[in-house]
């Protein structure tokens, strides 16, 4: 049976679309160009004030660092950038390289903390070296306060000094940009 010209591209198209799908969701290869891909289609979070009435944080979070380390958010006397997502959650790892990016440029002035708080240190930390991150990663070891409680994965919340709710976004976003950088200038020269 001869396939006409109509049907064999029909053939190479489908072909091809198969082995790409193959490759992005069965080979170990496939996470990272999703995740990649993902990212490309970030947009920079819109940086809208966290504005009610009960924006002080009065209960304290105590975490534990996937090197062991053990602290409370009321150890620091810095801004706090505090993301809430998890490993298996796609468009947290879409937006991970440029947290990255960010904590890079505001690691001593901004206290980063990346929190999964239903995941094991094993996870979290075998996640981390996987992907080569050096970014501070913990796990919650007491109840998450409820003004960070979230049901969105990702969310993004940024806190001030006097642990004040400043920002709260939900959704995976382009943190390396300039309005972002604006924002935690602000915190940083208050």
């Amino acid at each position: 049976m001869k396939l006409s010209r109509k049907h064999k591209s029909d053939l190479i198209f489908w072909a091809g679309f198969g082995l790409i799908l193959a490759f992005l969701y069965l080979t170990p290869w496939g996470g990272s160009t999703r995740t990649w891909i993902g990212g490309l289609f970030l947009s920079s979070p819109i940086m809208e004030k966290y504005d009610t009435k009960d924006n002080f944080l009065s209960t304290d979070w105590n975490l534990q660092h996937i090197n062991n380390e053990k602290i409370w958010l009321s150890d620091t006397d810095k801004p706090i950038f505090i993301n809430i997502w998890a490993t298996w959650c796609g468009p947290c790892r879409t937006e991970l390289p440029s947290i990255n990016s960010l904590h890079e440029k505001y690691k001593n002035d901004i206290k980063f903390i990346l929190v999964s708080p239903n995941e094991s240190i094993e996870i979290l930390k075998e996640f981390a070296q996987n992907n080569n991150y050096k970014l501070p990663i913990y796990t919650a070891i007491t109840e998450t306060p409820y003004q960070l409680q979230t049901n969105s994965y990702p969310t993004t919340i940024i806190i001030d000094e006097n642990k004040m709710i400043t920002h709260k976004m939900k959704g995976a976003h382009d943190w390396n940009t300039e309005e972002v950088y604006s924002i935690l200038n602000e915190l940083i020269n208050k």
